[in-house]
C-alpha cells in the first residue's frame, strides 16, 4: 500500500502521476526538477521503487511525493515472478486510482507498462533509458526469447513513449516494436536543471603553462554513457591536437576492456 505524503489523492479536479522507476536515487536526482514542477500545479505524486530502495520512502514522502514499494526480480525475465510484480503495481495502481503512469529503467519500465493497462490507468507512456540485456552493447544482438515477450506486451500496453537516445528509438522501430499509432518523442537528454548547471566559460589558463586543455569523463564504463563516444571523440581530437589530454574515469560496466584498450593512445582509462 502506498504510504501517505502530505497530500493525499481526493481531489477529483487534479491528476494523480505515478512514477514506476527502477530506484530511488534517480528520482531523486534526474526526475526531481519534473516532480516538483508537477507538485508546484497541485498535481498528486505517487513514487514506486523496488523492495531494496525500501529504506528511502520516507525520503520520497519528504519531497510530497506518496510512495510504495514493488517485488522486482534481478536478472533475466522470470515468467512467475514478473507476473508477481505486474499483480503487485496492478493492485496499487488501481488502489491510488493513477491517471497516469510513468515507468522507465530496463524491467520496471516493461513490467510497469503492462501493470498500468492491467490496473486500467488511462494514459500509459514509457520513458526509454536503456535497452535491456546485451542489445545496448552489441547492435547486432537480438533479444532473447524473454525480453522480446516482455517488450511485445509493453509496447501493446502503451499510449506513448519517451527516448532520449534517437538509436534507441530506431533500434526499436526496427524490430517492429513501435506500431504506427503509437506516440514516440524522442528528449535529447532530460534529469539536469540547465538554470542552476549554467553553461560556463572556460577558466583562463595561465601563461606559464602549456595551452592544452584536459578533458575529463566520469562515469560507469557503459555503452549508455557515451563513453565509446567519447573515447572516439578523444582521438579525432587528439590528431588536431596532440597535446590535449582526455581521462575517462569510473568502474568498470557492460563496454568489454578491449574496446577501451584500442583507444589507449588517446584516453587514460581509470578505474
Amino acid at each position: 500500500m502506498a504510504s501517505e505524503s502530505a497530500t493525499s489523492p481526493q481531489d477529483q479536479a487534479v491528476r494523480r502521476i505515478a512514477f514506476i522507476a527502477p530506484d530511488a536515487t534517480s528520482l531523486l536526482r534526474q526526475r526531481s526538477s519534473l516532480i516538483a514542477e508537477l507538485l508546484a500545479r497541485r498535481h498528486y505524486v505517487l513514487a514506486l521503487v523496488p523492495e531494496h530502495a525500501g529504506d528511502a520512502i520516507g525520503l520520497l514522502n519528504e519531497r510530497g511525493m506518496a510512495a510504495a514499494t514493488y517485488p522486482m526480480p534481478a536478472g533475466e525475465p522470470q515468467v512467475l515472478a514478473d507476473r508477481t510484480t505486474v499483480k503487485s503495481l496492478s493492485l496499487t495502481l488501481a488502489e491510488w486510482r493513477a491517471h497516469v503512469v510513468l515507468s522507465y529503467g530496463a524491467k520496471p519500465m516493461l513490467l510497469g507498462a503492462m501493470a498500468a493497462k492491467k490496473a486500467g490507468v488511462a494514459h500509459r507512456v514509457a520513458l526509454v533509458t536503456v535497452l535491456p540485456g546485451a542489445m545496448m552493447v552489441d547492435e547486432a544482438v537480438r533479444p532473447t526469447w524473454g525480453w522480446s515477450r516482455l517488450m511485445r506486451g509493453t509496447f501493446k500496453a502503451l499510449d506513448a513513449v519517451i527516448f532520449h537516445n534517437e538509436a534507441h528509438r530506431l533500434r526499436l522501430a526496427s524490430l517492429g516494436l513501435l506500431r504506427g499509432d503509437l506516440q514516440a518523442q524522442v528528449v535529447t537528454g532530460a534529469g539536469v536543471c540547465l538554470t542552476h548547471h549554467a553553461a560556463q566559460p572556460l577558466a583562463p589558463i595561465p601563461a606559464d603553462t602549456p595551452a592544452a586543455l584536459n578533458f575529463v569523463m566520469i562515469a560507469r564504463r557503459d555503452a549508455a554513457k557515451g563513453t565509446i563516444e567519447f573515447c572516439a571523440a578523444a582521438k579525432r581530437v587528439r590528431a588536431r591536437a596532440p597535446d590535449t589530454r582526455f581521462v575517462l574515469a569510473g568502474a568498470p560496466g557492460d563496454v568489454d576492456a578491449a574496446r577501451f584498450a584500442a583507444y589507449g593512445d588517446s584516453v587514460e582509462v581509470l578505474d
